[in-house]
């Protein structure tokens, strides 16, 4: 059996510090990721955040919202979009965007 946990509850279980840097690449469930690392992209210690938004694939699952939800809750947490790559060479169809947020 596969064990779930949220990057929160990791980061608490083995006595991590909060990161620097948080890097999310987990293909079309970036809100759920963010959900899971709330109270590490909360913490002032988290100064940014490195994050591939998947829109295509998110669309597919129903989450058309979800790229604006994602910089709304980030903004919350004082993020600001800092810099977008443009697709790689067959991701287009994707509409897949590298995005950098910093504090």
């Amino acid at each position: 059996m596969l064990s779930v946990h949220s990057g929160d509850a990791l980061r608490h279980s083995e006595g991590l510090l909060t990161p620097d840097l948080v890097k999310v690449d987990v293909e079309r469930f970036e809100p759920e990721a963010l959900i899971g690392l709330d109270e590490t992209v909360a913490d002032p210690a988290a100064r940014s955040l490195l994050s591939e938004i998947h829109i295509a694939l998110l669309e597919s699952r129903g989450r058309k919202h979800a790229p604006g939800d994602l910089r709304r809750c980030l903004a919350a947490h004082g993020y600001k979009l800092r810099r977008v790559t443009l697709p790689r060479l067959g991701a287009r169809r994707l509409r897949l965007r590298s995005c950098l947020w910093l504090r």
